[in-house]
């Protein structure tokens, strides 16, 4: 009888570094970049608040990886900003922010401009143009 095997997919938690994590969470002063709670490091033990989730963007990682990127590779070019995991990065656009527009200005600033990409390294260039639909993913 055959074995079993699973199939291992690439996770935003496994595709960036500790010291690319660490930069991105130092650009956002240890908040939330949608509604900027304080969120827990996740490599100093001693840090409180939210669970932080690396946010990236479904659509651009799926016309990467339909381009050809790896995975890891077009997980690493999606990612947008740590949020905190419950509230912002499950609640998009429902009324937890319309109740906040502030927020929901902060969310469309994070969803177009993908800050974190400032802090992750080394990204090779694409070896086949890739364009992006201007809708928010």
């Amino acid at each position: 009888m055959g074995k079993t095997v699973k199939k291992l997919k690439a996770s935003t938690k496994d595709a960036i570094s500790e010291t690319e994590w660490v930069a991105i969470y130092r650009s956002q002063k240890g908040l939330c970049a949608i509604c900027e709670k304080p969120l827990r490091n996740r490599y100093d033990m001693l840090s409180h608040g939210e669970t932080a989730a690396v946010d990236h963007c479904h659509a651009r990682e799926k016309q990467l990886k339909k381009a050809g990127v790896a995975p890891v590779d077009a997980i690493r070019r999606s990612i947008r900003a740590l949020l905190c995991a419950y509230e912002c990065n499950h609640q998009a656009f429902t009324k937890y922010w319309s109740d906040h527009p502030e927020r929901l200005v902060r969310a469309h600033k994070v969803a177009t401009e993908f800050p974190a990409q400032l802090f992750i390294s080394a990204i090779r260039p694409l070896l086949v143009p890739v364009s992006f639909e201007s809708k928010l993913c």
